[in-house]
């Protein structure tokens, strides 16, 4: 039997779904360029530096989703792959905010001339980031093997 490829048969449900997917491929790389100009064009707003840093990181977050989903192919997967990565986010963003606490009771702890609540919190805070990210390892090696492929 001879195998006929649907593309040299000029079939035109194949094309039309090649053009539905290159328009989906150029509105997401178009929106990620507006994304970009506006980053840039945060600067010239002046605005005072955290709300600005908290606008570029979720415009980050953004371009980051829209790159995941479609150039990464993620928007089609199951459901165990969207509890991975929302896991990840959320012990991402328990590490960052476990690190700011450490940092700022440092800070309060320099400030206030070597109080020990704060070297204590400090050092807590320190401890729980370390014990995230052992956490999420461990967590992301024991779902590796429950994995539905």
């Amino acid at each position: 039997m001879q195998h006929i490829d649907t593309a040299e048969q000029g079939d035109p449900h194949l094309h039309a779904d090649l053009k539905k997917h290159v328009r989906t491929y150029m509105l997401v790389f178009g929106s990620l360029m507006v994304l970009t100009l506006v980053t840039v064009g945060l600067k010239y707003l002046h605005l005072p530096t955290v709300p600005a840093i908290l606008v570029a990181l979720a415009i980050a977050m953004v371009k980051g989703s829209l790159v995941a989903c479609y150039f990464m192919h993620l928007i089609s997967e199951r459901k165990l792959i969207l509890i991975l990565m929302l896991a990840t986010v959320f012990f991402f963003f328990g590490v960052l905010l476990a690190l700011w606490l450490g940092v700022w009771a440092w800070d309060q702890r320099q400030a206030a001339g070597g109080g020990g609540g704060f070297l204590a919190l400090s050092c807590g805070a320190f401890a729980a980031a370390a014990g995230l990210v052992v956490y999420e390892v461990w967590f992301l090696r024991k779902t590796r093997k429950v994995s539905p492929w």
